[in-house]
């Protein structure tokens, strides 16, 4: 037990400092005319990856299997035409998207990314691209599964074009080894790098139509046991599914240990441990699943940045509504229909859908200038609402339309605030042998804190993202200990009482405050689990 214990507390601490090393030289990444960054969206829509990661966490204990079918949608958007979102898009009349190809037909979990994006459009319309919200979506889903928390630069761009017979260039299932790592390697990938990327098949399923030809020809390399297990999945029909490894929900090593077993359920999977070319890093990845870890991470990250869009290569998609408003309405978005954001000043060039899979065609729509009041549902152009369009607006709503500081302007406020408020409650410590004093000051301080967010996001989301059930109970307990620190400072009167209450507050402002971080709570949950063995 002692032995486990101190594996995984080595297996985090070397995930930590691999996490660290990989991201040294990956804050900013220069593609074309628009920098990618890993703090892309920071002050247009800093919670965008908090709200990915929320749906995905409650598809994902709704239904664990969409782990693989997110991972395998965003590998299957990559490898063609890059990562853009084109394997989203719908059919039209005029043209069969990659979604209909039959390599295509079992990707899974497109609501996901669709409830993702619905949110994000709630409080950052025409910012968050769609395949920005797969790419994320794909690496929460990795690590919901037990994998490696990795970070990928944001800022990619929605295609145009999505067609069917572009899905050739996905690798084959009676890929040799050979034919994977010359495909891999026309996007620029060595043969570790797909093995590594190859790992993501310890998550999910395979039907039985893409390994029966192994059961016809007495593939060598089957062990014979396995095959009989093969045999009796395959007497169910071509749509009968044998899981990759034995934790089919599970992101670990399990799927090289099979390997290594000659249990590989697919012919691209078995042929890595059986060419000279690849078995070596199969073997290590079965010993070692740190060095799995970290390698598929780096891989992950490389493939992230297949063919990115920028510039005009690129859109930001979105589907407006028949009464569309540019800048009050935030309703019906979609990455499965091509919309083009000409700009981020709420200009929409509004398509028929028809032109999708075009190369870098514009769709007819409304002219850039054209009057937004045609499409605003009685709303002024300029996006002010109107008197009778306001009428049923909540305080609140009215409160943040009437807040138009600029964004530098905000990044003032937010810095002023926070540098005030943390100077206050370090000031209050002087002062904790007064209570009165350190009352007044220590609340002041954690107040003026606490609301500097308000300035980057505005009060209502602000108020909004506190009572997010992900984060209620900690800020109810932060709040709470507010109160009873105060009350014991200045009617209590009670020193220890007050460091108690003290204690408590910073406890919960710490959880509070790592709910915004993604992962965050996850991480530090398994070092404590680790190094004490507890639940919590």
């Amino acid at each position: 037990m002692a032995r486990a214990k101190r594996r995984a507390v080595a297996d985090v601490m070397w995930m930590m400092l691999m996490e660290m090393m990989g991201l040294s030289g990956l804050f900013r990444f220069g593609i074309g005319a628009d920098a990618l960054g890993m703090d892309y969206y920071f002050m247009t829509c800093p919670f965008a990856e908090q709200i990915v990661m929320n749906t995905v966490t409650s598809a994902l204990q709704s239904d664990p299997t969409l782990a693989a079918g997110l991972l395998r949608m965003h590998f299957h958007d990559c490898f063609i035409q890059g990562c853009d979102g084109s394997v989203l898009l719908d059919s039209t009349k005029d043209n069969t998207a990659e979604k209909d190809s039959p390599a295509n037909l079992s990707l899974r979990g497109y609501k996901v990314i669709d409830d993702a994006k619905e949110q994000i459009e709630q409080q950052c319309p025409g910012i968050v691209s769609c395949a920005d919200i797969l790419a994320i979506a794909a690496r929460d889903a990795v690590f919901w599964a037990g994998g490696p928390r990795y970070d990928i630069p944001k800022g990619r761009k929605d295609g145009t074009r999505s067609r069917i017979e572009d899905t050739r260039n996905l690798p084959a299932p009676t890929f040799n080894a050979s034919e994977l790592i010359r495909m891999f390697g026309q996007h620029g990938f060595s043969a570790q790098e797909m093995v590594a990327l190859s790992g993501a098949h310890t998550l999910g399923v395979a039907r039985c139509s893409s390994f029966k030809q192994r059961l016809s020809n007495s593939d060598p390399t089957l062990n014979p046991g396995f095959a009989r297990t093969l045999s009796k999945t395959c007497s169910a029909g071509d749509t009968a599914e044998q899981p990759f490894d034995a934790t089919r929900n599970a992101f670990d090593n399990a799927y090289y240990f099979a390997l290594a077993n000659r249990a590989g359920v697919l012919t691209s999977d078995q042929t890595l441990f059986a060419s000279t070319q690849t078995g070596g890093t199969v073997s290590r990845y079965a010993m070692n699943q740190a060095m799995f870890f970290f390698d598929f991470q780096q891989a992950m990250r490389k493939m992230s940045l297949l063919d990115v869009k920028d510039g005009s290569n690129g859109e930001w998609r979105r589907v407006p509504p028949p009464d569309f408003n540019p800048i009050e309405s935030r309703r019906d978005p979609s990455c499965s229909d091509r919309t083009r954001l000409r700009d981020r000043r709420g200009i929409w060039a509004r398509g028929s859908g028809e032109g999708t899979g075009r190369d870098g065609e514009d769709e007819p729509g409304v002219r850039e200038g054209e009057d937004a009041g045609r499409h605003g549902g009685g709303r002024r152009r300029g996006g002010r609402p109107s008197a009778a369009a306001a009428a049923g607006d909540s305080f609140m709503d009215e409160f943040n339309r009437q807040c138009t500081l600029t964004t530098k302007q905000r990044f003032y406020g937010f810095a002023i605030c926070l540098a005030a408020g943390l100077t206050c409650t370090l000031l209050s410590m002087l002062v904790f042998f007064h209570p009165i004093k350190f009352g007044i000051t220590f609340t002041f301080g954690n107040l003026l804190a606490l609301g500097s967010t308000a300035f980057l996001i505005g009060p209502k989301r602000q108020v909004n993202m506190m009572l997010d059930p992900v984060r209620i109970y900690a800020t109810a307990i932060y709040l709470a200990s507010i109160i009873v620190a105060l009350f014991c400072a200045l009617y209590v009167r009670n020193k220890l009482l007050t460091l108690l209450a003290i204690i408590l507050e910073f406890g919960a402002l710490i959880w509070y405050s790592l709910s915004y971080v993604p992962f965050a709570r996850s991480m530090v949950s398994k070092v404590m689990l680790s190094c004490f063995d507890t639940e919590f």
